[in-house]
């Protein structure tokens, strides 16, 4: 059976650049992840009159959400070396 190309994208050089890539969209996965937490949380806190809560709550919330796909990035690329 034919091998395919399997094994020719494992090139030092391809592998290094395709880790910096992931690895350079967590800051952008972070932001967003407490920005879309804080959104909600004033929208909330709008509508139900409970401001400062629910902004604090999302905050928290979204900043937990990015350090959890923080982790399991991080796993994922030490894993695949």
């Amino acid at each position: 059976m034919p091998q395919g190309r399997e094994n020719s994208d494992k090139s030092p050089a391809r592998t290094g650049m395709s880790r910096t890539l992931v690895l350079t969209t967590l800051g952008i996965t972070m932001a967003a992840s407490v920005g879309i937490g804080a959104g909600i949380g004033v929208w909330l806190d709008g509508r139900w009159g409970t401001e400062p809560w629910l902004t604090v709550t999302g905050v928290l919330l979204g900043s937990a959400a990015g350090f959890v796909e923080l982790w399991r990035t991080v796993q994922r690329v030490s894993d695949a070396d």
